[in-house]
Order: structure tokens, then sequence, then C-alpha cells
């Protein structure tokens, strides 16, 4: 299983802040995941008939 946790924070450091009204700060997060996943697998059987499975999964 994967998971992908984040947060994002918008705060005023360091900083003198001098207003008469409401202060409002505002952060945005813009991330992306870009995953590219390729599979083989192979599979036989003996016996009287045999058999052979292949399986190839790409992006």
């Amino acid at each position: 299983m994967n998971s992908v946790v984040g947060s994002t924070s918008a705060i005023i450091e360091n900083s003198d802040i001098y207003s008469n009204g409401k202060v409002s700060v505002t952060a945005l997060n813009t991330s992306t995941i870009n995953a590219e996943i390729a599979a083989v697998s192979v599979a036989g059987a003996g016996g009287n008939s045999g058999g052979l499975g292949v399986s190839v999964v790409q992006p």
C-alpha cells in the first residue's frame, strides 16, 4: 500500500504587522506525483499437457 501525506502552512514570521482590520494569510499546495509502473510475470506448469503463461503490463 502506498501512502502520501503532506501539509501546507501560511505564517507571518520575523515581521512587524500593523493593521486597523483583519489580516489574512493564504498558502497553496500544488504538489503532483508522477509514477510509471511496468510489470512482467511468467508462469509454467508441468504434467501431461504442460502450460505456459506470460503477462506484460506497460504504462
